[in-house]
């Protein structure tokens, strides 16, 4: 079965859960709930929110923090500095934690999360979706790597391990020191 063939087949899996699910509710209530737009909603909020929001989110955050790590920014600093801003999400914070301590026990897998994206890009195609799809490609990688199991914190893996700062260039991080 080619990988387009697999990713049409979770997507029928999805809509025929959604499927079944309005069936038993309008049997059971008698709601009289349209199945065709419950089957749009549910695929719509499966791809905006639980697909494509989490994983840029997470890509952001191992980004940053490769980033971080290559200018010689503390890890400390870095969340000091997000730290109630706009866009310091529970789950951003919550995964760069857990990429600044290594602990990739895992929450919420990075093959699941992949296996989302994978449904995104199904559902809508890669020409709605070209960040998305590159995140995802670069998560495939990882788990050809052997990380799929791990929390999808582990996007962090192969971005940056060690910081690399240019000849005579010095980071303005705070130390400890000063």
């Amino acid at each position: 079965m080619t990988e387009t063939a697999r990713r049409n087949t979770r997507l029928l899996w999805v809509l025929a859960a959604a499927y079944a699910v309005t069936l038993v509710a309008n049997i059971t209530f008698g709601l009289g709930i349209p199945i065709a737009a419950v089957l749009l909603i549910s695929v719509a909020f499966a791809l905006i929110h639980g697909a494509l929001w989490l994983a840029f989110e997470v890509e952001a955050a191992a980004e940053v923090a490769a980033v971080a790590d290559r200018l010689g920014v503390t890890h400390a600093a870095l969340r000091e500095t997000v730290a109630g801003g706009a866009l310091a999400s529970g789950v951003a914070m919550t995964k760069l934690a857990k990429m600044d301590t290594a602990d990739f026990s895992s929450d919420f897998s990075l093959e699941w999360a992949l296996k989302d994206l994978d449904l995104a890009d199904a559902a809508a195609g890669v020409e709605s979706m070209p960040v998305a799809a590159a995140i995802a490609d670069r998560w495939r990688r990882l788990v050809v790597e052997g990380y799929g199991r791990l929390d999808i914190s582990a996007a962090r893996k192969d971005l940056a391990p060690e910081p690399a700062l240019p000849a005579g260039f010095r980071s303005h991080a705070k130390t400890a020191s000063g």
